[in-house]
């Protein structure tokens, strides 16, 4: 009983979170699932565990693999971290970048208006 309380936990917060990325409220998922809201509300309440093939319809839906959204995957999880992460990191030196490009151009556009 604690494996299924912990895996209906876990699940619940998964479902939730590729939600909440996706922006999807429960009644859009439950359209693109094709099942009804208050199933998805079972499942965002941690109390009903989806079919092998409701499952597989989730994964499509918010890209992610089966796996992660029952739990597993922490590597997978760990590696977007790391990656968005590294985006976020190389967002900020192109802004530095570009901050820097766009004042010497204005240096350059000041300079031939004279």
């Amino acid at each position: 009983m604690q494996e299924k309380n912990t895996f209906l936990r876990i699940f619940s917060q998964r479902l939730r979170e590729a939600m909440q990325r996706n922006s999807l409220t429960q009644s859009k998922l439950d359209d693109m699932v094709k099942i009804r809201q208050t199933t998805i509300s079972d499942y965002v309440n941690g109390k009903s565990v989806p079919s092998a093939e409701v499952l597989l319809r989730l994964s499509h839906v918010f890209g992610c693999s089966m796996e992660w959204l029952c739990g597993g995957g922490i590597e997978e999880v760990e590696n977007s971290l790391l990656e968005a992460d590294m985006l976020a990191r190389e967002n900020l030196l192109l802004k530095d970048r570009l901050k820097a490009l766009s004042k010497a151009i204005k240096s350059v556009l000041e300079e031939y208006e004279c």
